[in-house]
């Protein structure tokens, strides 16, 4: 099972320490997910939930991010979207 041209996907989560930005697929379709998760078909193409997805990743910002503001320090939550960010691009970064 592949999502990323030519690349394996794998099949569990790394030992520690992890690279997270490597142990999920760079699937880019509802599809792809479906398959590398295993989930049965068939899968639907997702119609219509688009704007359920939307609101739901504004819900769980809403919710998450007084906890990081609670937890670290100003410069803490800077570095914090420094790493995320770098890690979302080599992510999106063929190997």
């Amino acid at each position: 099972m592949s999502c990323v041209s030519g690349e394996a996907a794998p099949t569990s989560l790394p030992s520690p320490p992890w690279d997270w930005t490597r142990s999920t697929p760079s699937c880019s379709t509802a599809a792809a997910y479906a398959e590398f998760y295993a989930w049965p078909q068939p899968w639907g193409d997702g119609g219509g939930h688009q704007e359920l997805s939307a609101r739901a990743e504004e819900l769980t910002d809403a919710q998450c991010a007084p906890v990081f503001e609670r937890a670290l320090t100003g410069p803490e939550r800077a570095e914090l979207a420094t790493l995320l960010q770098a890690a979302a691009t080599r992510a999106a970064t063929p190997a």
